[in-house]
């Protein structure tokens, strides 16, 4: 009898086994207040951001990123769009990558949700994640975290921001009709990434999608974009996506340093 229930347990723990292996970064399926999303818990390590390839050309789509990362001997599991940009593929404001700044943050006035103040930045690098607002930021100097030293290896600025320590942006109304795709990203427990992205036929407003991170254990969240909103996961050939601009791409636990 004790041989029995233990073969039942051992077989149980290899089929759990094999669920969590088929599911990398966490990936699955979450309702929220009538709405889908596929949600991605991505550690902070294994999160890249890419922009243009190295002869400087944007690579503005998922199946041109994707050739340069064969090139690399890379292959991602998940990509998806980084943050609202400008007319031929330039973000909206910060963006840095692998330490280097090769936009600044753009603290201007202006129309459209990029500029719905407070809008907000985000941070990471091998250890840890942090958003918070674009007024908040070091303009001098990126840093990982204000009250540190580490610095940032990735970053990028976009709006608006949906969670401000755990409090929703003011502007955003439980009741509106405003119901699209959207995109986001939130930080939780400092180290972990939660992406969020609506399901194919599923929309939201801003406010159940910030309430969505918060619901996730987020108490900072940030906006990436809306209808352009694009995703692949465990890609096996060239996909499909939306004209973009920076790109996030998370990589095999292999692949990274």
């Amino acid at each position: 009898m004790i041989q029995a229930s233990m073969r039942v347990f051992l077989i149980s723990l290899l089929f759990a086994s094999f669920s969590f292996a088929d599911k990398p970064l966490g990936h699955r399926i979450v309702e929220h207040e009538g709405a889908q999303y596929h949600i991605y818990e991505v550690p902070s390590h294994q999160l890249k951001l890419r922009w243009k390839n190295p002869k400087g050309q944007p690579f503005r789509t998922f199946a041109f990123l994707q050739s340069q990362l064969q090139q690399e001997g890379k292959r991602p599991l998940l990509l998806m769009n980084a943050g609202i940009f400008e007319p031929q593929g330039i973000p909206s404001g910060l963006h840095l990558e692998n330490k280097k700044t090769l936009l600044p943050l753009n603290p201007r006035k202006g129309h459209g949700n990029f500029y719905l103040k407070p809008n907000g930045v985000l941070l990471w690098n091998q250890i840890g994640a942090h958003i918070y607002s674009t007024a908040e930021h070091d303009v001098e100097h990126t840093r990982f975290i204000a009250d540190t030293k580490e610095e940032a290896h990735f970053g990028l600025q976009s709006g608006p921001l949906l969670l401000r320590e755990g409090k929703v942006h003011h502007a955003f109304r439980e009741k509106s009709e405003s119901k699209k795709y959207r995109n986001g990203v939130g930080v939780k427990d400092g180290k972990t990434l939660i992406f969020a992205i609506n399901t194919k036929d599923s929309r939201t407003n801003l406010y159940h999608f910030s309430t969505l991170f918060r619901s996730l254990g987020c108490s900072d969240a940030l906006f990436l974009d809306g209808d352009i909103s694009s995703h692949t996961y465990q890609p096996t050939k060239a996909a499909h996506s939306s004209a973009l601009a920076a790109i996030f791409v998370v990589l095999e636990e292999s692949q990274t340093p």
